[in-house]
């Protein structure tokens, strides 16, 4: 394994950051990060390719160029590039981004850029597959506890209510309705 513990570290926060807003199955957060990471190179090969395109005197089309249409609004293409959006104040980076994981990502690609030598993209991944292996082991693909509480609310057991839980993992929902009573 040739993740290193600083790596893992980042990688770990940003995961945490996901799983506190809400993300808590561990596929969407490895989904997730796939899309901002493919988000942030794609930003940076569109960079490298303007340079390039200058020192050659060549025209360059950036594809962030022009208006991009997300649902019903119509957006400036360079608004969704990384190198752009990472400085917006956090309530406009909401509309396109979440923040916090903006600035973790950024963390995670500053400890990659200092491995330059290994194939850190790799590791990341490698990583995170190894933590989907976990939370598999684990039975994190798990409700989270504030969901499990409104669902024992709504189902507003009694005393002498028998409880079922047919896929009981950690027992949230047992220890929940126990507390519940």
């Amino acid at each position: 394994d040739m993740i290193t513990g600083e790596l893992k570290n980042k990688i770990d926060s940003l995961w945490d950051i996901f799983w506190t807003g809400g993300l808590t199955n561990p596929l969407d957060v490895i989904e997730q990060m796939t899309y901002l990471m493919f988000i942030h190179d794609l930003d940076e090969t569109d960079n490298t390719r303007a340079k390039e395109s200058a020192m050659l005197g060549l025209p360059h089309n950036s594809i962030f160029a022009g208006e991009v249409q997300i649902g019903d609004r119509v957006v400036e293409g360079s608004q969704l590039k990384w190198s752009v959006f990472r400085d917006y104040p956090a309530e406009r980076m909401y509309a396109v981004v979440l923040s916090k994981v903006v600035e973790a990502m950024d963390e995670l690609y500053a400890q990659m850029d200092k491995l330059k030598e290994t194939d850190a993209r790799g590791d990341v991944y490698e990583y995170l597959l190894s933590k989907l292996a976990t939370a598999g082991v684990n039975g994190q693909f798990r409700t989270p506890r504030h969901i499990i509480k409104m669902m024992v609310e709504m189902m507003d057991p009694k005393a002498d209510d028998m409880i079922c839980d047919p896929s009981c993992g950690t027992a949230g929902f047992l220890v929940e309705s126990g507390e519940y009573l």
